[in-house]
């Protein structure tokens, strides 16, 4: 389950924030950057809650999360784009928490969920387009 929340947390981070799908990401300028940074914190998130992701789950989830020809997005995005409630407390948040309660980097984790408070924020004051 370590496994799954961290690659999980690491697209649904990335797509939001940056609102496109991981190719478009990693063909931006930075874009292949943040997905690897925010993909070390959250293994070393997993490690240091005694769940070190397997060699097998690190080396997929950098294949998955850095092919350049990817058009994979979190359904977090779809409910974002769609105007929808958004799970931004249960999976980014958390990891979140859990980064800074281990000292972790948690610069990618904290910029998207600011990102996704900002437009829950939006959202329920009814500014959304």
């Amino acid at each position: 389950m370590w496994e799954k929340i961290a690659m999980l947390s690491v697209m649904a981070s990335v797509n939001c924030l940056f609102r496109a799908n991981l190719g478009e990401i990693i063909a931006a300028p930075g874009g292949q950057a943040a997905i690897e940074r925010a993909l070390a914190a959250n293994f070393e998130i997993a490690s240091r809650n005694g769940h070190p992701p397997r060699a097998a789950s690190t080396e997929f989830g950098r294949r998955a999360l850095t092919d350049p020809t990817s058009k994979r997005t979190a359904s977090m995005l779809h409910d974002l784009e769609l105007g929808l409630p958004v799970e931004s407390d249960h999976i980014v948040g958390w990891m979140l928490e859990q980064a800074r309660a281990h000292g972790l980097d948690d610069t990618i984790l904290s910029l998207a969920y600011t990102h996704l408070k900002a437009y829950e924020a939006r959202r329920t004051a009814g500014r959304l387009p």
